[in-house]
């Protein structure tokens, strides 16, 4: 009796032992004291995920009390079979205030094999120090030294004269520019935006791509590129946010101060464009159901935001017709 229950507690345990059991995360930073003002790479490492999707904490997440987040870089370490060994993030972080500040606990979110829950695992927290620049109060106040002035020669002064002279072909050459300009202004049209609603034009595209089955075919990072151009395309449409020319962060920073963009929403288009950007930058081989999850979250993307864009001018028409009344 005593060895069955054994068993049965064995068993218990390998069940109840969960499928990220194997992937180690941890955070470091490449010192943990600066002086006010200086720059500190925090890193945080997701080892042995296999090609397993992880998110990592977004600027949001680490900046809290005086950090600051400037910037967010990732890496990612695979063997020879294309086997992912370690995805990498590191941001470059920064404190204006002396004290001693706190980074984490961080989550760290991983999904893996065909499950499409996400795991959370957390960091260890982190100690900054911030220090201010040493005084020395023991010596004496010294006066600011007077300018000392001394005669230009034609040397120093012939690097300006030569400016001057390129600056004022530049301007000549502009005068003639635009006046050529105007003269053809009648016979040019500027590009107007689409005359179907965004929202219609950007769903019969997905629903195009969709179709192709570009992924099936070997081409995966085609995919997930014209995927996420269709999005950056359809928030310039609909919201005059110029995606095509900002980074994922930056779209996720414009679409958060959107108000037809909840949260959630730009939660979701957080890891489109982070599984396009490991598919187009490290080469990550997403399983099939993440081209899938990709799809579908773009299409609720679309769908979501245009309700919410259009019952707010629905609201608003209503108002006015309310006061005119």
């Amino acid at each position: 009796m005593t060895k069955t229950i054994h068993i049965l507690l064995l068993l218990l345990l390998s069940v109840a032992i969960p499928a990220t059991a194997q992937i180690k995360v941890q955070a470091y930073t490449d010192t943990n004291g600066i002086t006010i003002g200086d720059h500190v790479t925090l890193t945080i490492s997701a080892e042995n995920p296999g090609n397993g999707f992880v998110l990592f904490p977004a600027p949001d997440e680490i900046a809290h009390g005086n950090i600051e987040v400037i910037a967010q870089t990732q890496d990612t370490t695979m063997d020879d079979n294309g086997k992912v060994l370690k995805i990498n993030q590191h941001s470059t972080i920064t404190s204006f205030t002396e004290g001693v500040d706190t980074i984490g606990p961080l989550v760290v979110r991983v999904q893996t094999g065909n499950d499409t829950a996400m795991e959370t695992l957390w960091t260890e927290p982190l100690l900054l120090a911030v220090n201010t620049v040493e005084v020395d109060t023991n010596q004496a106040i010294k006066d600011i030294e007077d300018v000392m002035r001394i005669p230009l020669t034609f040397k120093e002064i012939l690097p300006w004269l030569l400016l001057a002279l390129a600056l004022a072909a530049i301007c000549v050459g502009v005068w003639f520019l635009v006046k050529y300009l105007r003269k053809r202004k009648n016979n040019v049209t500027e590009p107007a935006k689409p005359a179907i609603p965004p929202d219609t034009l950007a769903l019969e595209q997905l629903e195009q791509l969709r179709v192709e089955g570009l992924w099936k075919q070997g081409r995966v990072k085609d995919y997930h590129t014209n995927l996420t151009d269709i999005l950056r395309q359809y928030l310039y449409n609909q919201y005059d946010i110029d995606a095509t020319e900002m980074t994922s962060d930056q779209i996720t920073d414009a679409c958060a101060e959107t108000p037809d963009i909840s949260a959630e929403q730009n939660d979701n288009l957080r890891q489109i464009l982070q599984t396009a950007d490991l598919v187009k930058f490290a080469k990550a081989e997403p399983q099939p159901w993440e081209h899938d999850r990709s799809m579908s979250l773009s299409v609720d993307f679309v769908s979501n935001t245009a309700d919410a864009t259009k019952q707010r001018l629905l609201q608003m028409q209503q108002k006015q017709q309310e006061k005119t009344e």
